[in-house]
């Protein structure tokens, strides 16, 4: 099942970029050596085989959660500042509901949602300052969380 999901599912190169962008803010050597930093093409898809190698890396870090998190806002501030982002979404509010609303998910993995799963907002409560976000995606749960926390920091 790995091996066709691999040839079916891709994944955006702002993905990858964010990974490299991670790396550097938190002066991580993720790649083994300086010379092995790879530059991605935020406009270009790869294999989802070849993000999850990269994630892999995390783990030789004890705190790689917080690692995860990291380019996961990462991946979130190069969406809003290098890419769409800034156009579409003006307030946390705005951000949480593009974001659930599967838009900015397809925006960085394509493939059918059987295979990269779905992310989707099942309450929200303006006034009280909470959202019940539901999630079956393929990425890490401390990489979403760095992709709301870094988005809802964006906008305040």
């Amino acid at each position: 099942m790995e091996a066709d999901s691999a040839k079916i599912v891709s994944v955006s190169g702002a993905l990858f970029q964010a990974f490299v962008n991670a790396g550097a803010s938190l002066r991580l050597l993720l790649w083994g050596s300086t010379e092995g930093e790879e530059k991605f093409d935020v406009g270009a898809w790869y294999p989802l085989t070849k993000f999850r190698a990269l994630l892999l890396l995390t783990g030789k870090y004890r705190n790689a959660g917080v690692i995860l998190e990291q380019i996961g806002a990462e991946m979130t501030k190069c969406w809003y500042h290098q890419g769409p982002g800034r156009g579409i979404i003006s307030s946390s509010v705005d951000f949480i509901r593009y974001q659930t609303g599967s838009n900015a998910f397809q925006s960085v993995i394509s493939g059918p949602s059987e295979q990269v799963g779905t992310f989707a907002l099942d309450g929200l409560d303006e006034a009280g300052g909470t959202a019940l976000v539901r999630s079956t995606t393929v990425f890490p749960r401390e990489m979403e969380k760095g992709i709301l926390y870094g988005g809802l920091g964006l906008v305040g």
